[in-house]
């Protein structure tokens, strides 16, 4: 059992257990967290590292046996494999693995934020593939969101009167 931390400001003394936020509440809330399996660890590494071959490799290996591994899996920190390819500008991962179907969910406003624009043209394209008449259509959302992030960036409230 840790020891209550020291009396900040002569108030109560805090439990540091009290105080502590695990990586998932902190960073992406809505995606489970799970222990990963050695293989799920070397995918992400693979991803984060920007090695296409083993990441390629690991992909069809899921889909010719059994799958051990969880393409949509998360690291510590909440993040995807397509976020971290994402967060690395690899249009080269970001393509393989959209081809081998990972959900996509936030990506595309990822993408957007990040200002990854050869990004935002692969997610568009595979969401006009995957697109059902009837439904939202994700980019109609997302070109709004753009817009607004980056006039919001460009022209603070402020300036609006």
């Amino acid at each position: 059992m840790r020891e209550p931390l020291a009396n900040h400001g002569g108030g109560e003394p805090t439990a540091l257990a009290e105080t502590e936020v695990t990586a998932a509440q902190d960073v992406r809330p809505h995606q489970q967290m799970a222990s990963l399996t050695l293989e799920e660890k070397r995918f992400l590494l693979a991803v984060e590292r920007g090695d296409v071959a083993t990441t390629r490799r690991l992909l069809q290996r899921t889909q010719n046996c059994t799958p051990t591994l969880n393409i949509n899996c998360v690291d510590p920190l909440g993040r995807t494999a397509l976020l971290m390819a994402i967060d690395n500008e690899n249009l080269e991962m970001v393509e393989l693995l959209i081809e081998n179907k990972v959900e996509t969910k936030d990506a595309l406003l990822h993408a957007i934020n990040e200002e990854y624009v050869e990004a935002v043209e692969v997610l568009l394209e595979h969401e006009e593939l995957i697109h059902r008449p009837g439904e939202l259509h994700v980019s109609t959302a997302a070109s709004c969101t753009g817009v607004s992030h980056r006039a919001a960036r460009e022209c603070p409230p402020q300036s609006w009167t």
